[in-house]
């Protein structure tokens, strides 16, 4: 999984929703990676970043979008596919 090529592994972070699994990793201790899923195939969550820059979202088949933020937050949509998103400043905030 090339997104998470020379990767350490940081945290999962915790949820309030038993069905929506994130992990935390770090890149050459200069940016953070999320991967984000859902263990429901059927149920997508919304998930709110708070950064500056706008961020990239891969999803698992490799294809970009750049996701710009708006009023401080960008905002992703979980799905049953893991979803990777990067770079992320390394005490950002989140919320679901």
């Amino acid at each position: 999984m090339e997104q998470l090529e020379h990767t350490q592994f940081v945290r999962k972070i915790p949820t309030d929703d038993p069905d929506v699994t994130i992990y935390q990793f770090a890149a050459n201790g200069k940016e953070n990676i999320l991967v984000g899923w859902t263990e429901v195939g059927s149920k997508t969550t919304t998930l709110q970043i708070a950064v500056e820059q706008p961020v990239v979202l891969i999803d698992h088949r490799g294809r970009r979008q750049t996701v710009a933020p708006q009023g401080g937050w960008v905002k992703v949509t979980l799905r049953a596919c893991p979803q990777f998103l990067r770079p992320l400043p390394r005490d950002f905030l989140w919320r679901k």
